[in-house]
C-alpha cells in the first residue's frame, strides 16, 4: 500500500489540496469509485478534498484501469455493507432495550435499522423481499412491548392496592 501510495499524478485543482498538488494515484481511483458508486461529481469533490472539474476530468479520463475501479468498487461496497450491518443490529439491540420500548422512538430504531438491513442486501445483490425475518422480529418486539405494558398494569393495581390498605 505505501508503495501505490508514491505513485502521484500531476494536477493543477483550486482545492483544499493546493494548487498544483501532487495526489496520490489511489486518491484518484477512491474518487473514481465513488462516482461509479452513484456520487454525485460534487459530493466527490467534497468528500476526496478536490475540485469537481478534476473529479470530472479523472471519470472521463483513460489512464485508470477500469478492472481495477471495480475491484476498489466492490471493496468499498462490502465495507459499507459491514458498516451498514454493524449499525442496524446496533439499533435494533437498542430497540429492544426496556427503557426505549416505553419511548415513541423503538419505531424508529426500528424502521431504521430495518433499512440499514435493506440497504446492505441490495449492496450485496440479495433481494430485499424476504422481508419475514425483519417481520418476525418487530412482531417479536411489538410482543416484547405487550407484554411488558401489560406488566406494568398489574404492578400499577398492586402498588394502588398497597397504597389503598395504609
Amino acid at each position: 500500500m505505501a508503495q501505490a501510495l508514491t505513485k502521484t499524478i500531476d494536477i493543477f485543482p483550486k482545492d483544499k489540496l493546493g494548487h498544483g498538488a501532487l495526489i496520490p494515484v489511489e486518491l484518484k481511483k477512491h474518487a473514481i469509485a465513488l462516482h461509479s458508486l452513484g456520487y454525485s461529481m460534487e459530493n466527490v469533490a467534497n468528500t476526496v478534498g478536490i475540485a469537481k472539474g478534476t473529479v470530472h476530468k479523472w471519470v472521463h479520463g483513460q489512464d485508470i484501469d477500469r478492472a481495477e475501479i471495480a475491484e476498489l468498487c466492490d471493496r468499498l461496497k462490502e465495507s459499507l455493507t459491514d458498516r451498514l450491518m454493524v449499525n442496524a443490529d446496533r439499533l435494533l439491540i437498542r430497540a429492544q432495550d426496556e427503557d426505549k420500548i416505553e419511548k415513541a422512538s423503538t419505531l424508529q430504531l426500528v424502521t431504521a435499522g430495518s433499512i440499514l438491513i435493506d440497504k446492505a442486501r441490495l449492496l450485496r445483490g440479495e433481494s430485499t423481499e424476504n422481508v419475514a425475518v425483519m417481520g418476525k422480529k418487530v412482531i417479536e418486539i411489538h410482543d416484547r412491548r405487550s407484554s411488558l405494558q401489560a406488566e406494568k398494569a398489574e404492578l400499577n393495581k398492586e402498588i394502588t392496592n398497597l397504597e389503598g390498605n395504609k
